[in-house]
């Protein structure tokens, strides 16, 4: 973790993966040459009852075969897929919530620290 803050009832932390390195999804060629670093900002799981909110540094890597169509690539992690905006210990905890229980799905998501607009909620 590079910085944590608390602010009002959400938690925030800045987070970057530890590996500096990654495969090209399209070659597979391992590549550590960084070409910049954008932050991505994704849901975690509730941290002592407050909304968590974790903001990742991730690598954009340079694909260095020079016949791979594909010039640049972002680095992924297990808990952290490539476009995710949860992490996986998120995603398993509604998905558990959801198949576990009969329980709505705005509860589910309130438990799991996301507010639904009512526009989007459906009453039957």
């Amino acid at each position: 973790m590079l910085s944590a803050e608390h602010a009002g009832d959400t938690r925030a932390a800045l987070v970057e993966p530890v590996g500096c390195e990654g495969a090209c999804p399209d070659c597979g060629v391992l590549s550590s040459r960084v070409q910049a670093r954008p932050i991505h900002r994704v849901r975690d799981v509730q941290c002592g009852g407050a909304p968590l909110e974790i903001r990742v540094r991730k690598r954009r890597l340079a694909c260095l075969e020079p016949e791979c169509p594909r010039r640049s690539f972002v680095q992924t992690t297990d808990e952290i897929r490539l476009r995710s905006r949860l992490t996986s210990m998120l995603v398993a905890g509604i998905v558990a919530g959801l198949s576990t229980e009969l329980r709505a799905v705005s509860g589910v998501a309130a438990a799991a620290g996301r507010v639904m607009d009512n526009s989007h909620a459906r009453h039957r």
